[in-house]
């Protein structure tokens, strides 16, 4: 886009380049045209020149960073930022490069701050690069799970641009995300400044800061306000939750844990404690070093003999990769802690574990023979060195390498299990199994686990400790934090019983007539009592449920959404008859409700196409999907002039692989087509050949409507 006189300076002063750089504006221009012409390379070189004589001018010093930018020479953007900065601290784009180049080295912290400084420089026009560096900011802080960060950046995003989706489709990304703990995705209720308390004015003075994009400020008056108002609960909340969006963890901790221990309600406290302990590095302090160890091998061929002979080796197939140096290894398999059952033997106790994963190397130019073995705890070292011993016996040399490879918890090493099934065990009886595992290591095991957030005492010692109310909420907590840490789904139950178990009190129902259903925590909205609710409100809950794949909540209010048939096939109802199917681990059950969803559309005399695309997700997501190309045949066919059908069945192909997004035939297809090239070669197109199967007649771009264009080969 051409420059002149009037354009806005592209130094991040606000002016108008007449009353800015008039001086500098041929040189500018001339730097445009090379940008537009994708002259990167030699428009730095001309920058550079005029840098040289005009040294330290803003516009030339932002545009130098944004075409070191472009040519992806972001080692040359740090000090770069850094001169830029010096020469002008009270300059948004400064302040923005700055958050980039710290962003680039991973320091996160630095990154986050210098965009709120930025911000704080903003006086009428923001720049666009400003708003870039908060993608870039984002998206490290998610790297380096600073999630608070992250979601700033993108709330703050979504209140500049509110016509621009990406922001707020990243924020329902990450509330959805239900490998990052639910107490970490949500923010609980705060409620507002009381009317009468002295303080107010001030706490909303300093909220109103956040509004403008200026945390970094709001959290200093907030911290002084918290200085001078030690008890007050809704002052800690504010600060916590600004800590976090400043990516600054210690503060945070900090907050929570003065907040845990103010006379609040205990259920609050015990949120605050357990959101303190999520947030850390170790929550549960029970992180143990994960190891890696290389032994030089001294007899080859006696080693790759005995590996295969071993029943607690499982071989595993090869997989080098192009960044694989050398020659690939001559195996690679997992060592189990035992050899498996026969089929009558399966039980908790007899399923083997992986212990670790070795690689065995044969002789290189460069390097002797070698196992390496790694992923395995520290504490397991012992067991790992003799197993391997046993393995090799005098075919194994010296220890050649050993290292840190990670850290990883105890207690979710023991309740999130991986076990190698019995390729003849039934499979009901295997899952039966890793059930009552599962159910064994929560309420008899976990409890015998030391845990530095508890001061390095096990959950059962503190439990028989005595009333001590600040261990008691410690671990209730931990009690909390764990069950957020590991897959939980189905294990409610087992985790009140754990509560129970440790004398810790059970929390009841929540009447919704007493509190407001938007206003509860996601954590306890499944304790809310759905007969009680309005059809709004329980629409609304069932809506705040999905929107965090909160699972309990999602069948509670879908359950109860499908009880309420006056509801009919409403949006709402409909959706729920979605989940409930979504939910089920048993596929049968799940195939139960999308015949019901099925049945009302019917009934209702409405398309039912959308429990169509229900049943093929499941399929997939089940290993089944011999029904696929059967539905989505039938798609084509009965529903594919409804609104919308065409749409959706092409983003469909697309993962599936069947077609690309430009329309031309997809991995699935290409791979399809080969393998019936190779079946008609083969049987050279006589009787019995596979290749005289036609090939499903699917819908592409470039097809006309109604599915006539071109073919393409279905998974089968």
């Amino acid at each position: 886009m051409p420059i002149d006189a009037y354009s806005l300076c592209p130094g991040g002063t606000g002016k108008k380049i007449k009353f800015c750089c008039s001086d500098l504006l041929p040189e500018l221009q001339k730097l445009r045209r090379m940008v537009e012409g994708d002259q990167i390379l030699a428009a730095l070189g001309y920058a550079d020149q005029v840098l040289a004589k005009h040294p330290d001018r803003a516009c030339l010093l932002a545009t130098r960073a944004e075409l070191l930018r472009s040519a992806g020479r972001t080692d040359e953007l740090v000090p770069h930022a850094a001169r830029f900065l010096e020469a002008h601290p009270e300059n948004q784009l400064a302040w923005a490069e700055s958050a980039v180049a710290a962003a680039v080295t991973g320091d996160y912290r630095r990154a986050v701050e210098c965009v709120y400084r930025a911000m704080e420089c903003v006086e009428e026009h923001l720049y666009s690069t400003v708003y870039e560096a908060m993608d870039v900011v984002a998206q490290v802080a998610v790297v380096h799970k600073q999630w608070g960060a992250a979601l700033g950046m993108w709330r703050l995003q979504a209140q500049l641009a509110p016509n621009h989706e990406a922001p707020r489709r990243a924020i329902g990304m990450f509330r959805a995300q239900r490998d990052i703990p639910l107490l970490l995705r949500s923010s609980g209720s705060k409620g507002q400044p009381p009317e009468d308390a002295p303080w107010s004015p001030r706490l909303t003075e300093a909220l109103v800061l956040v509004l403008q994009g200026r945390p970094r400020q709001a959290a200093e008056r907030i911290a002084a306000l918290a200085d001078e108002l030690p008890g007050e609960p809704l002052v800690w909340q504010w600060l916590a939750e600004l800590r976090s969006t400043l990516a600054d963890t210690p503060g945070e901790i900090d907050a929570l844990r003065r907040l845990a221990s103010l006379d609040i309600p205990s259920e609050d406290a015990e949120e605050a404690e357990a959101r303190a302990m999520l947030v850390a590095d170790d929550p549960l302090g029970d992180g143990v070093d994960m190891l890696r160890i290389v032994w030089a091998v001294e007899d080859v061929e006696k080693l790759q003999t005995a590996i295969p002979l071993d029943s607690r080796c499982m071989l595993m197939p090869e997989r080098p990769t192009e960044d694989d140096e050398g020659p690939p290894p001559r195996a690679i398999f997992v060592l189990l802690d035992r050899r498996n059952p026969a089929a009558p033997d399966v039980a908790p106790d007899t399923l083997a574990r992986p212990r670790a994963q070795a690689r065995f190397f044969g002789r290189q130019t460069d390097r002797e023979a070698r196992l390496e073995v790694a992923g395995f705890l520290a504490d397991q070292r012992g067991d790992v060195e003799s197993q391997v011993a046993e393995l090799a016996g005098d075919a194994l040399g010296r220890i050649i390498e050993q290292e840190v490879i990670g850290r990883a918890s105890r207690s979710i090493d023991l309740i999130e299990a991986e076990f190698v099934y019995p390729p003849e065990a039934e499979p009901n009886t295997v899952r039966a199994a890793v059930q009552q595992y599962g159910r064994q290591a929560i309420l008899d095991r976990w409890p015998e686990v030391s845990l530095g957030a508890l001061g390095g005492r096990t959950p059962r010692e503190v439990a028989e400790s005595g009333p001590d109310e600040s261990q008691r909420r410690k671990l209730a907590a931990a009690v909390l934090a764990l069950q957020l840490l590991v897959e939980t789904n189905g294990r409610e139950e087992i985790f009140a019983e754990l509560r129970s178990r440790l004398g810790l009190p059970s929390p009841g129902p929540i009447d919704p007539e007493q509190v407001s259903v938007r206003n509860i925590p996601i954590i306890r909205l499944d304790r809310v009592m759905a007969e009680k609710l309005s059809d709004e409100d329980l629409g609304i809950a069932f809506g705040r449920a999905v929107a965090y794949q909160f699972i309990p909540g999602v069948r509670k209010f879908a359950a109860a959404l499908v009880e309420r048939e006056h509801l009919g096939t409403s949006p709402e109802r409909r959706h729920a008859i979605e989940q409930l199917a979504y939910t089920q681990d048993d596929l049968p059950k799940a195939m139960d409700y999308v015949e019901l969803g099925r049945r009302a559309c019917e009934a209702a005399g409405q398309s039912n196409v959308e429990f169509d695309f229900v049943e093929i997700n499941l399929g997939l997501a089940h290993g089944s999907p011999d029904k696929v190309p059967h539905l989505l045949e039938h798609i084509q066919q009965s529903h594919f002039a409804e609104s919308g059908v065409p749409e959706r069945f092409s983003s469909l192909l697309i993962r599936l692989g069947l077609i690309n997004p430009d329309g031309t035939p997809g991995p699935a297809a290409v791979a399809a087509q080969r393998r019936a090239e190779m079946a008609r070669a083969a049987g050279h197109g006589g009787v019995g050949s596979t290749a005289q199967a036609e090939p499903g007649k699917l819908w592409t771009p470039e097809s006309e409507t109604g599915g006539k264009g071109g073919k393409l080969w279905t998974p089968d």
